[in-house]
């Protein structure tokens, strides 16, 4: 731990390269860096995003690492298969445009590998795939990224 040091006495100190450092500063900012690091490790999350197309998984990809999330995306099911495998997530989202019937085998092929982790569906109002832990009826990747900030600080209540 840092300690200010008293300032010392006498014309012979008085110069500048023998002032002390400034401390208080240097903790000041050695805490507040903390701070804001130990916020990020809170928030952060790795979450796996599988889309139809590497356009929409990169702009899901984008709106989430903003949020300083960690993302692993997959656009088929041997990359799902291998990511599960290899990678623990938090959360995986399914993209908007995938078929329901490819949905749900996504679905379950995520059950299956990714060992209970929790599964948002973004979809159309009332087309979403039975199963999910979480829908979201909304193509806005702001609406997501809050809804999935949310999530898992309500998931880490939970657990605490």
């Amino acid at each position: 731990m840092l300690a200010k040091v008293p300032a010392a006495r006498g014309k012979e100190n008085s110069g500048p390269e023998n002032q002390p450092e400034n401390v208080d500063g240097v903790v000041s900012f050695v805490a507040c860096n903390l701070a804001v690091s130990w916020a990020l490790l809170v928030v952060m999350a790795h979450i796996m995003v599988i889309a139809e197309s590497e356009f929409t998984a990169n702009a899901i990809e984008q709106a989430l690492t903003q949020r300083g999330h960690l993302v692993t995306t997959a656009t088929d099911f041997n990359h799902i298969e291998s990511s599960c495998a290899g990678l623990v997530f938090d959360l995986v989202v399914l993209g908007l445009n995938i078929p329901s019937k490819v949905k749900q085998a996504i679905l379950l092929q995520v059950r299956e590998y990714c060992d209970g982790t929790p599964v948002l569906d973004m979809c159309l109002p009332g087309a979403c795939v039975t199963g999910a832990d979480f829908s979201l009826a909304s193509d806005s990747f702001e609406a997501l990224a809050s809804a999935v900030t949310a999530m898992l600080q309500k998931q880490k209540r939970k657990i605490s």
